[in-house]
């Protein structure tokens, strides 16, 4: 079993990063919108209109937090894949998953974006990771603090809320912001949910730790044990052939 800690808290700090940039972004697009209808509304030379050049500097730096905006999520992405490959490649070494480590990556990487299936897969991918972890962990007797199964029913709520926008009739800026809110509102629950099963993977790794370390225990234990016996079986030995060897003939016995 590997440690998957560093996976998943570089996935919680990328995902962080496409909130922040995702917010940004989102009140850039609203303000480039705004000023596009209001000073360039009803005018036959846009570039006459005042304001142009703050319009087009704008509309260049939305831009740049566009393509900041694909890193982040490229990297997100990128760690995502990595650490669910990782924590279900860690759970098949205590039971059956009900998805395997590639089944898991290629679902939540490349089937997210298909409406309502990709949200569906994505809550079972999670829910799949909840139970097999408290099912190893209940096994193993160690205790841990549930995760609510209300958080992992947010995110797919959230998820069907950002599903339902993209396919809204533009009603105006209100509809877009709220969409750009839900969004963020998603992402913030599936870190929360990210770091449940973090603390699941932390408690798992220790135990099968201390199991290793007792293992390897035991194992020196048992070899201590084999040589004192090597040792005592070759003591008794030798004291039979030196009794042996100083034994006085009885009488007829022949020289």
């Amino acid at each position: 079993m590997q440690d998957n800690s560093k996976r998943g808290l570089r996935t919680i700090f990328w995902l962080k990063a496409s909130i922040a940039v995702t917010a940004v972004m989102g009140v850039l697009a609203f303000f480039v919108a705004k000023f596009n209808y209001e000073q360039f509304q009803g005018a036959a030379d846009v570039t006459a209109v005042p304001g142009f050049t703050n319009f087009i500097v704008l509309l260049l730096f939305s831009v740049l937090v566009a393509l900041v905006w694909s890193i982040a999520a490229s990297m997100g992405s990128i760690y995502w894949a990595l650490w669910i490959f990782r924590s279900e490649e860690n759970l098949r070494k205590f039971t059956r998953t009900g998805f395997s480590p590639w089944g898991a990556v290629f679902c939540t990487l490349f089937l997210t974006f298909v409406p309502v299936v990709g949200a569906i897969l994505d809550y079972l991918i999670f829910k799949d990771l909840l139970d097999s972890h408290e099912k190893v962990l209940s096994a193993k007797g160690v205790e841990f603090a549930p995760v609510p199964r209300r958080l992992l029913k947010t995110v797919l709520v959230m998820y069907l809320l950002c599903t339902i926008s993209w396919f809204l009739p533009s009603l105006g800026g209100s509809v877009f912001i709220l969409s750009t809110a839900v969004g963020i509102a998603c992402v913030v629950f599936v870190i929360k949910l990210v770091g449940g099963v973090m603390a699941y993977e932390k408690q798992l790794f220790e135990f099968d730790q201390e199991e290793v370390l007792r293992k390897k225990v035991d194992e020196v234990l048992r070899e201590r044990e084999i040589e004192k016996a090597a040792a005592a079986i070759q003591a008794a030995t030798y004291d039979v052939e030196n009794a042996t060897d100083g034994q006085v003939p009885s009488p007829g016995t022949p020289n």
